[in-house]
């Protein structure tokens, strides 16, 4: 490389100028070296490009954009693709148990639908039926709701569409064939005599299951007028409003 420097108008020694040209050869070789490092980066790359080219002969670009598309989409494809076996069958079992999770949801939601149906026809069918015979076991009316909500509680269902009462497997027997509401009504006089106010047989109001009620009202004491209350709902009522009105 020449340099004029005494066209420049610098005046320098020998040794200064030589510096200087060494200085500026070193850097015009450097430059040089970059270029052809950067030429030969970029020719290395073209080679590259084409030879990865060559591989894609006959192969349509638009199809592989689809199929790279449909790879994205779907995740099994893609779980097969990038060779997750045991992955993509975790997840088809998962899906799998979830839908059988929601037909079994499903099928006991109607199960629970079904029953429901069941009871409430079973309910409605002893309600009837002990409203029917009430009148004739001398029921009180006041009782009917209460004999009602016992029958349901006692083992009274639906069988072939006839009422049917079991003590456990066995049916309760009548007089002529499985009881009868008529029938489980008389069998409760004893137990729960306040449900008829007229004893079977005769007897005046005013007695509880046969016994006289022999106090006034105010002289029973607390749990005499419980009972009262309890087995004779009429009674009580009777004595108690007998008492006000002296009053």
């Amino acid at each position: 490389m020449e340099l004029d420097f005494d066209a420049l108008g610098i005046e320098l020694d020998d040794e200064q100028k030589q510096k200087i040209l060494d200085a500026a050869k070193k850097a015009h070789d450097d430059d040089v070296a970059g270029l052809r490092a950067k030429r030969d980066e970029l020719l290395d790359g073209q080679r590259r490009l084409k030879d990865q080219i060559k591989q894609f002969e006959g192969i349509d670009p638009e199809r592989v954009r689809n199929l790279e598309k449909m790879l994205a989409e779907n995740e099994e494809a893609k779980l097969i693709a990038d060779g997750k076996i045991d992955e993509l069958i975790n997840k088809r079992l998962s899906r799998e148990q979830a839908t059988w999770q929601s037909q079994l949801e499903q099928k006991d939601t109607e199960t629970q639908q079904l029953r429901q149906q069941i009871e409430a026809l079973q309910g409605a069918t002893i309600n009837s039926g002990i409203a029917s015979a009430a009148a004739k076991a001398g029921l009180a009316p006041t009782a009917i709701e209460d004999a009602q909500l016992i029958a349901r509680h006692s083992g009274w269902g639906l069988e072939d569409g006839v009422p049917v009462l079991r003590n456990g497997e066995e049916v309760v027997r009548g007089k002529n064939g499985p009881i009868t509401f008529e029938e489980w009504l008389e069998s409760q006089r004893d137990i729960r005599p306040h449900w008829f106010p007229t004893p079977k047989g005769g007897g005046a109001p005013g007695n509880r299951g046969g016994k006289a009620v022999t106090k006034k009202f105010n002289e029973m004491n607390g749990a005499e007028l419980k009972q009262l209350r309890q087995e004779n709902p009429a009674e009580y009522e009777r004595l108690r409003d007998e008492y006000h009105n002296r009053q």
